[in-house]
């Protein structure tokens, strides 16, 4: 249950953070521009926090990944998107 609700509160976290950052690519000066800012900054930290929270409660299953995985999916991606 626990577990259900911070799963929840991540996704929807996530989601305002997205919100946010269309937000500041629209903003029409400054000032509007600086109050979206802090408060995208607010809540990229509160999400940074409920996924460490749900990571160290064992709720993720991060796999360690090997540097030559990496290295191949990078140079996969360089190969098929490398002149956008």
């Amino acid at each position: 249950m626990e577990e259900d609700i911070y799963c929840i509160v991540l996704t929807n976290l996530k989601s305002i953070e997205k919100n946010y950052t269309v937000a500041l690519t629209e903003a029409s000066n400054d000032k509007l521009y600086e109050e979206l800012k802090k408060d995208l900054d607010k809540v990229a930290l509160m999400q940074r926090k409920v996924f460490n929270y749900m990571n160290n409660q064992g709720y993720y299953d991060l796999k360690c990944v090997k540097d030559s995985d990496i290295s191949k999916l990078y140079n996969e991606l360089t190969e098929k998107y490398g002149n956008l």
